[in-house]
């Protein structure tokens, strides 16, 4: 199933929402220190390198580009990449998705972020309102969109410590909304331009 397509998928992608509850609590921190959590005694904390988690990005984000060549207005417009959305409302619903992203990244950053339990009903809500607010903008327009969007994140996530702690919101945030993301709609869309050639 794609990655925020159902609020079914979205809970499980996004279960992150809720670790400072279970784990430790999140909490802005003075200077250059940002927003961590406090982990239990002898929980395992893990790191990728930054540049390990642009290169996933960037493949990633590669990898739904090429899934979208070729695709004329018409053929991006068209409903059935599943039952309700055209690959044009896919590519709204990612842009804005990685948008909210980065504006959250940029408050857990300047260490005023504050948490929120995101349930069906918001993530619903949200993925019809970013597919709604873009139905009148052409494909180039909302590809435009994305591709600022995705400068935007690759900006914050070159902000990001030489060493990325996987269990902090941000990283979090990038690893849903971009290459767990991207992947999972680029294949989709590579499915589904073989069943319309078919």
């Amino acid at each position: 199933m794609p990655l925020f397509c159902k609020s079914t998928d979205n809970v499980s992608i996004l279960s992150f929402r809720t670790c400072h509850l279970n784990t430790g609590d999140w909490r802005p921190l003075a200077g250059e220190e940002r927003a961590r959590v406090r982990f239990p005694q002898g929980a395992k904390r893990i790191a990728m390198k930054k540049t390990e988690l642009q290169e996933r990005v960037r493949e990633s984000h590669q990898g739904l580009v090429n899934a979208l060549e070729g695709l004329s207005e018409e053929e991006a417009t068209r409903t059935g990449l599943n039952e309700n959305w055209s690959v044009k409302d896919a590519l709204s619903h990612i842009a804005a998705w990685e948008i909210e992203a980065a504006r959250i990244i940029t408050e857990i950053q300047n260490g005023t972020w504050q948490p929120q339990r995101l349930n069906k009903e918001a993530i619903d809500e949200f993925n019809r309102q970013a597919v709604e607010s873009r139905q009148e903008r052409s494909m180039p327009q909302v590809r435009e969109e994305f591709d600022a969007a995705h400068r935007e994140m690759e900006r914050l996530i070159e902000s990001f410590p030489e060493e990325v702690d996987e269990a902090t919101p941000a990283y979090k945030y990038v690893e849903n909304v971009t290459f767990k993301h991207f992947a999972s709609h680029g294949a989709q869309i590579e499915d589904w331009k073989k069943r319309m050639q078919g």
